[in-house]
């Protein structure tokens, strides 16, 4: 969900220091690996070691003996990251995150059933698939903004051409804007968000929703963000929900266990950090909710989608730690992605359309 209060910009961000995109890329091995060291559940799964050539039959059981001891370790790694999802978040693991749960808990069933390791298992199911002619299609409706209306197809330009590949096709199935909504929608939008964000106060104005609806993830814009420029409304609002929400650990519907584990994991550890992203609508998830399992689990989403969608817009503005969370997954579909070209080539589609728009206004009819 966004509220109002998250269009804030970034309260007491700190200018960054001027660096390369490439320098900074380059450092993702290093801070991934350094940050898995450090912590109990991060890390990648290693591969199997290779069969042993012919004629070393006599090797063979020392061979089996450490190939069951390594799978032991795998599985070991994928209970401990499990665990400390019970642990962290208690009830919410099970009711807020079935996708990452049943990830896991699918990965240690599988490879204990089939004999191989983890990381075969997760290979097998198609992780990070290439788009192709046949992947579903994000469906779009035209997208109101104070300037005036961006057609459909060019809001699929945009989304397809300025956002990596594998984040909007095949994660969201639609998104609609409500040109109105009625007095019960309304009240059964307030009452579902008192209930997971306990509001105390007034309800922030929501602009925009991401949820589930029979197994089909879908987005909807309410009227409140016709007030705003349509490259806002994309770079905030859709954003937010269609890259952020619809690509985290829970609804992303390519990622591995292990990867939605870790990204959980990383970004739970970025809540307090000094560094971190300080949006007010995240930072007021703390006066609101008084269970800290909950609380967390709330503003980690929130905030993996806060991060998400300034990364698409300047990821400048991020710290190093939030830019290479981020870059992680965008280079797992789509390692050639340039954020700054992209969000050049965003702006020129949106502002083309809308001039092409009024002056087609302007144009006398014959």
């Amino acid at each position: 969900m966004r509220s109002s209060e998250s269009m804030l910009h970034a309260e007491g961000s700190q200018a960054l220091n001027p660096e390369s995109t490439t320098a900074r890329r380059s450092r993702l091995l290093h801070l991934v690996n350094e940050a898995a060291r450090g912590l109990a559940l991060a890390g990648v799964l290693a591969t199997a070691a290779p069969s042993e050539a012919r004629g070393q039959e006599s090797r063979e059981p020392q061979k089996l003996e450490q190939q069951a001891e390594e799978q032991s370790k795998k599985l070991d790694a994928v209970s401990k990251k499990e665990d400390w999802l019970k642990k962290t978040f208690g009830a919410f693991f099970y009711e807020r995150t079935p996708q990452l749960r049943q990830k896991l808990q699918g990965a240690v069933r599988d490879a204990r059933s089939s004999g191989k390791t983890v990381l075969e298992n997760v290979a097998e199911s198609g992780e990070g698939p290439q788009e192709t002619p046949e992947t579903p299609k994000i469906l779009l409706t035209d997208l109101e903004g104070k300037e005036g209306v961006l057609p459909s197809h060019v809001l699929r330009q945009v989304l397809e051409e300025t956002y990596p590949k594998g984040w909007v096709n095949n994660e969201v199935a639609i998104v609609e804007q409500k040109a109105v909504i009625s007095d019960q929608e309304e009240a059964q939008e307030e009452e579902a968000a008192r209930k997971d964000y306990e509001f105390k106060g007034e309800k922030p104005v929501t602009r925009a929703k991401f949820y589930m609806e029979g197994g089909v993830a879908k987005v909807v814009l309410y009227p409140t963000v016709k007030k705003t420029g349509v490259k806002e409304i994309i770079e905030g609002d859709v954003a937010h929900e269609v890259l952020g929400h619809g690509n985290d650990w829970d609804s992303d519907n390519e990622m591995s266990a292990n990867d939605r584990a870790d990204l959980l994991h990383a970004v739970y550890q970025r809540l307090d950090a000094p560094d971190r992203y300080r949006s007010s609508y995240v930072e007021g998830i703390d006066r609101d909710i008084s269970d800290p399992q909950k609380r967390d689990y709330f503003k980690a989403k929130e905030y993996w989608a806060e991060i998400v969608s300034q990364f698409f817009k300047d990821a400048d503005q991020l710290s190093d730690t939030d830019y290479e969370i981020i870059n992680w997954r965008v280079a797992s579909t789509d390692p050639q992605f340039n954020w700054k070209a992209a969000s050049q080539r965003r702006e020129q589609l949106v502002r083309q359309a809308l001039t092409s728009q009024k002056n087609a206004a302007r144009s006398p009819r014959r």
